[in-house]
């Protein structure tokens, strides 16, 4: 009865845990942002989820279907929380298999408060629910392989499915590696069939979804990993700082033990770092694992000097911590701003911005974005390369040829485009719209402004 109170006690904390940073974003963004989610992830999920088209999975179904009920960001986010909670208890339960009680607990405190974590379970998101549905199949290998509730594993394994040939890969080899563990070959029998059949008659079968998902070599490594350089899905610096520490650790302990582990963590972090970064939401899991085993090192480690060891595990907490609001603070300041929201709202058309606005103009516009983040698109190269001849070119002839030619009929220009493309009003498009006369400004207001195209 006591363990059992323990138990529910330390479920309770890291419920609190999850639900506060997650709580926190959505109270700053409605009172000072007019309640708009953040980034670009979150508006290509609420779009799919309404339209229900060729990309939904089905975790956009269970979107479309509640917001016959309720409000659909409304819902997104209530929805996305309670995945968060459930994702983090799940994972407590399954360290708890392996390791002891405080390295399950602090790993699972971690892995709600981690910078990726908190990015995607704040916003409507599909790695959100995929790990979600891994998770619940993992936990039902290890503690329901005797039972009539082991069989939950079939419409798990079809769900994970529909989610395309990366997705699928995951959840296959997550499952795999857990079976054996278990020595449970009917789940790998069950998993690898139902997966293999749906890849046969699926109607995006595997081989066309690796031919299409963009996997590309990043070129600026760190600031995509590396959530303290500025990017909202990446991982602490002090966590992975403290993992590191735990790799030493527990290769110094047993290296037979937590073989597995680290290869599994230098190769994720791999093809993370170079290669496919969607890799970093898995990687983060077995990230917090060994940033929980290096901090329980540190605590434990006998020093020479004690006051080097309350420095070092101090500088590591806080570190933790910065780490944690830094990354509160850029998902609560993510563009679309209300300014620039309201700027959309009023294109026509094909409207030519960032490509990294596509999403909000489909959503808060009647306008099509003359370009999209969407690598899949036939024209997406040849687009990308108009629209970087459009923004760099002071030649008025050239642009207005090029723009007739798209079929553009507005722009749509921001004070971030303009930070971070011109280095002054006479550079590239802004010279052309100062200049020219077949591009008339119609809208401006603190954020943002619209020419349209006579």
């Amino acid at each position: 009865m006591k363990k059992t109170n323990e138990v529910m006690r330390k479920i309770m904390i890291l419920m609190i845990i999850t639900v506060i940073p997650i709580i926190s974003i959505h109270t700053y963004r409605y009172f000072f942002m007019d309640g708009l989610p953040s980034g670009q992830e979150a508006y290509k999920n609420l779009l799919i989820s309404e339209k229900v088209g060729a990309e939904t999975t089905p975790y956009h179904y269970i979107l479309n279907y509640g917001s016959r009920f309720f409000d659909l960001q409304i819902f997104s986010q209530i929805f996305s929380l309670i995945m968060g909670i459930t994702t983090v208890i799940l994972f407590y339960f399954i360290l708890k298999e392996f390791f002891d009680e405080e390295t399950s607990f602090i790993s699972a405190s971690l892995l709600a408060l981690s910078p990726i974590f908190i990015s995607k379970f704040s916003i409507p998101s599909v790695d959100a629910f995929f790990v979600l549905i891994l998770l619940a199949t993992l936990f039902i290998i290890i503690k329901l392989s005797d039972s009539a509730y082991f069989y939950l594993v079939i419409p798990l394994a079809i769900t994970a499915s529909f989610f395309g040939f990366f997705y699928t890969i995951i959840y296959v080899f997550s499952c795999t590696i857990m079976s054996l563990k278990f020595k449970n070959k009917k789940t790998i029998a069950i998993i690898l069939f139902i997966t293999a059949l749906l890849s046969i008659i699926f109607y995006k079968p595997w081989y066309f979804n690796l031919i299409k998902e963009p996997f590309l070599i990043n070129q600026n490594t760190i600031s995509l990993l590396i959530t303290d350089s500025g990017n909202v899905n990446g991982i602490g610096f002090f966590s992975l700082l403290l993992a590191f520490a735990g790799l030493i650790f527990t290769w110094k302990e047993d290296k037979e033990k937590y073989f597995l582990h680290h290869t599994i963590f230098f190769i994720a972090l791999l093809l993370s770092a170079f290669y496919y970064t969607n890799l970093i939401v898995y990687l983060n899991f077995l990230v917090c694992f060994l940033a929980a085993i290096g901090l329980i090192r540190f605590y434990r480690m006998k020093w020479k000097l004690p006051i080097i060891k309350k420095v070092t595990l101090w500088f590591m907490i806080y570190g933790l911590i910065f780490s944690l609001f830094f990354n509160m603070s850029l998902i609560s300041k993510q563009d679309p701003t209300p300014g620039l929201k309201n700027a959309i709202s009023k294109l026509k058309g094909t409207a030519l911005s960032d490509p990294s606005y596509g999403y909000w103009i489909e959503y808060y516009s009647n306008s099509k974005p003359y370009i999209n983040i969407n690598p899949n698109d036939n024209r997406y190269v040849h687009k990308i390369n108009r629209t970087n001849e459009i923004f760099n070119s002071r030649n008025l002839e050239k642009t207005k040829t090029i723009i007739e030619k798209e079929n553009i009929t507005t722009v749509l220009i921001d004070e971030k485009m303009k930070e971070n493309l011109w280095k002054n009003e006479n550079s590239g498009l802004l010279f052309v719209l100062n200049n020219s006369k077949f591009m008339i400004k119609r809208y401006e207001n603190q954020n943002a402004a619209i020419w349209e195209i006579r």
